[in-house]
């Protein structure tokens, strides 16, 4: 138990803007909901502990894994407490199947709740998380996070999560959660540019390693603009919900970490990046919840 407690104190020193990405959705889609009187908390709650029981699984694999390979150098003061008491326990690698199967149990409510759809959203959500942390599918997964995040983290989750409390969906809640996507995406392009040499090294060709580092700074650049650009096409929409357009200034607050990622030379360059896009999913989230409410 006390690698466990160890671990959730790395997670949230260490992980901030990742751990951004799993909570911000059920905050995002609750607020839809909220503010179109479909609202279910308990709901809610049981996609926020499955999302916690999906992130604490996925992260103690890549730590297993990470270190059994050699990728992480034990003398690091950033991990070694972690590794000391959960990694180099033999048992470790059961924690996260645990949580897994949690995850699915949790899952049988929200199933018998809303149906099929239901069933297909999750059996993508889970198996992709499951498949990303365990086996031979394991690094081909990494080499399309950003896509994968793009799709599965922004409009299948969002969507899903509103669907289950509402049973109810329409163009509008697809695109609000394919704006958050795309957020998700910009922070996984800048970990794919920190990780550039490494991943060279150990063979995982993601996109910014098959097409350099330029391009995953311009993928960086398009994705802001779309993720600023949705509101705007949401309010033309549907001529409702005018405070969401605030979203649209978020281009604005990411001046600055666009100009950090276009003059980072080293890894440790891009770790401000990665911890301000966290703050700017954040700050996405609680002004498109705002907006929609209000």
């Amino acid at each position: 138990m006390q690698a466990i407690i160890s671990f959730c104190i790395w997670l949230v020193r260490h992980k901030f803007p990742f751990i951004v990405t799993v909570f911000c959705p059920v905050i995002l889609a609750t607020a839809l909901a909220w503010a179109d009187g479909v609202e279910n908390l308990t709901i809610a709650t049981f996609c926020a502990l499955i999302a916690v029981l999906l992130c604490c699984g996925y992260y103690m694999t890549h730590f297993y894994y990470y270190y059994r390979d050699k990728y992480i150098d034990p003398n690091n003061s950033t991990v070694s407490l972690i590794l000391l008491k959960s990694v180099q326990n033999k048992h470790m690698i059961y924690w996260p199947v645990l949580f897994f199967i949690i995850a699915i149990f949790l899952s049988i409510p929200l199933i018998l709740r809303s149906g099929w759809m239901t069933v297909l959203a999750l059996a993508l959500i889970i198996g992709f998380t499951i498949m990303g942390s365990f086996g031979k599918h394991r690094r081909h997964l990494h080499k399309f996070l950003d896509v994968l995040c793009l799709f599965g983290i922004g409009p299948l989750t969002i969507c899903s999560i509103y669907y289950v409390q509402s049973y109810e969906m329409n163009l509008a809640i697809a695109l609000a959660g394919l704006g958050y996507g795309f957020l998700c995406s910009c922070l996984f392009v800048i970990l794919n540019l920190r990780n550039y040499e490494q991943d060279q090294l150990h063979h995982r060709h993601t996109l910014v390693v098959r097409f350099g580092k330029n391009f995953g700074r311009m993928q960086f650049m398009f994705f802001i603009g779309i993720a600023s650009a949705l509101p705007i096409i949401i309010y033309a929409m549907i001529q409702d919900h005018q405070y969401i357009l605030f979203c649209s200034l978020i281009h604005l607050a990411a001046i600055p970490t666009i100009k950090n990622i276009l003059t980072a030379e080293s890894q440790q360059a891009y770790n401000a990046p990665l911890f301000s896009m966290g703050l700017l999913i954040l700050i996405y989230t609680a002004l498109f919840s705002l907006g929609w409410i209000l």
